[in-house]
């Protein structure tokens, strides 16, 4: 008896276990069943309470835009689909682009009317508001869940970014400048504030002379501007150059939108690029032990553009924040890829190339892209080699153009090179060729690398 009452005792004890066991095997099955994918949280949790208001159908807002954020349809209006805004559709962006990687932020327009730093140029470029119309920005913490989650190919399952971005909800910034600090390892300049007249494009350059004796190194450059700015160009003239006059704004255009000839300056100082950017904000650091070596007796060149078509004039204004390091291990260069032979007819599509081959090796860290409003795409090739065509940097965004990082770095041998391929297409009525204004055109590839 006592051996069968052990033994139901065991089996009672087995059973229990089992059952609860299994309730615990439920729970957490249940649990990770109700775990909610990167996509339905920003469906239910932003697009929802946020957007789905007005993106409905039978709405203005859908009649205008198309775009419906229900539940059942917002997945399939979103995806790949080719936005109503006819400025959108010219430059071939999508509504939302499933590539992945930073360019899938500048090929997908549901990022541009929700990020406040397009702000400016949505309104500039008839592409409509910023979203959310008529509520507050989304928060900061989901801007930056709804970035990785694009950055990961917007997939429509799995997590792809960290919830706890959510907690942040502090609202973002909506074109307000905001003065860099000043460095403790390195220098500051300030530009401004300058005034621009309405209906005009102020560009200008302002030569700032460097009095240092024994040769400086800068490895991070941090840049902040007021908005409504095109670009931002940092010119070094060596010590060997003719300098212009200092501390002045040297016009390059005058305000009847004649050219001054002023840019005949860089070709005769011989400037050569340093950094440019068409962010209001960027920072640029090159890889630990890179700098570019600053000799005594140079001077910076600088080159701005604030383009002003409202009809009130604007302020302009940038801070230079140069960071410097004692003993680099390599020393960075830079070269470019400029073709200037631009010419595209009206109402036409065309599709332009250029290359440049290398006579020896190259480790490069950096490219960044420069074109203008008709500019739709810009991929660049390897050429030569292995791999020989080869993409390995592509770009939609004309206005704030993405640096590729390479770490490590690309190494191109001697006898490689590059091949940049750049597709325009040109709606008005008149013919466009190389210029400096933002109704002109460029093409122009930026590369950062080093040597042995």
């Amino acid at each position: 008896m006592d051996k069968l009452h052990l033994s139901f005792i065991g089996i009672g004890a087995f059973v229990i276990f089992f059952i609860s066991s299994c309730g615990i095997l439920q729970k957490v099955t249940e649990a990770q069943n109700t775990s909610r994918s990167t996509w339905r949280i920003i469906q239910q949790d932003i697009f929802e309470p946020k957007c789905v208001v007005c993106h409905r159908s039978g709405t203005s807002y859908y009649t205008q835009s198309r775009l419906d954020l229900t539940e059942e349809m917002a997945y399939r209006s979103l995806v790949n689909v080719t936005p109503n805004n006819s400025v959108a559709a010219i430059q071939q962006l999508v509504l939302l682009s499933t590539i992945s990687g930073i360019e899938a932020l500048s090929k997908s327009f549901l990022w541009k009317k929700i990020d406040p730093s397009h702000a400016d140029h949505l309104k500039n470029d008839q592409m409509g508001s910023l979203m959310p119309i008529g509520n507050k920005l989304l928060t900061q913490g989901e801007l930056k869940f709804i970035e990785s989650w694009i950055k990961a190919g917007a997939p429509k399952t799995g997590i792809v970014a960290n919830e706890s971005y959510l907690r942040d909800t502090s609202q973002p910034s909506l074109n307000v400048f905001i003065p860099l600090e000043t460095p403790s390892n390195g220098m500051q300049i300030r530009l401004g504030p300058f005034s621009v007249s309405f209906n005009f494009e102020r560009e200008f350059l302002y030569y700032y002379p460097l009095y240092h004796t024994e040769p400086i190194y800068i490895n991070r450059i941090d840049l902040s501007m007021r908005p409504g700015t095109h670009h931002f160009i940092m010119y070094l003239l060596p010590p060997t150059s003719a300098k212009p006059v200092s501390h002045i704004y040297r016009d390059i255009r005058t305000s009847s939108g004649e050219n001054n000839n002023v840019l005949f300056d860089i070709a005769h100082n011989q400037a050569h690029f340093l950094f440019g950017s068409q962010w209001l904000r960027h920072s640029s650091e090159l890889p630990a032990g890179v700098a570019f070596k600053i000799e005594p007796g140079s001077g910076f060149d600088f080159n701005s553009h604030y383009p002003n078509y409202s009809p009130e004039s604007i302020q302009g204004e940038i801070y230079i924040n140069l960071y410097t390091i004692q003993t680099p291990q390599k020393i960075a260069k830079i070269f470019q890829i400029n073709n200037t032979k631009i010419y595209l007819p009206p109402k036409t599509k065309v599709i332009l190339k250029d290359e440049t081959v290398f006579n020896e090796r190259r480790y490069v860290f950096q490219l960044v892209s420069h074109m203008h409003a008709k500019g739709q795409s810009f991929k660049t090739f390897i050429k030569g080699g292995k791999q020989d065509g080869k993409l390995i940097y592509e770009e939609y965004d004309w206005q704030h153009p993405t640096p590729k990082h390479f770490d490590p770095p690309l190494i191109l041998e001697a006898g490689q090179g590059l091949r940049i391929e750049t597709s325009y297409y040109n709606p008005t009525d008149q013919d466009v060729f190389f210029g400096l204004k933002s109704t002109d055109e460029m093409m122009i590839l930026y590369g950062f690398y080093y040597t042995e």
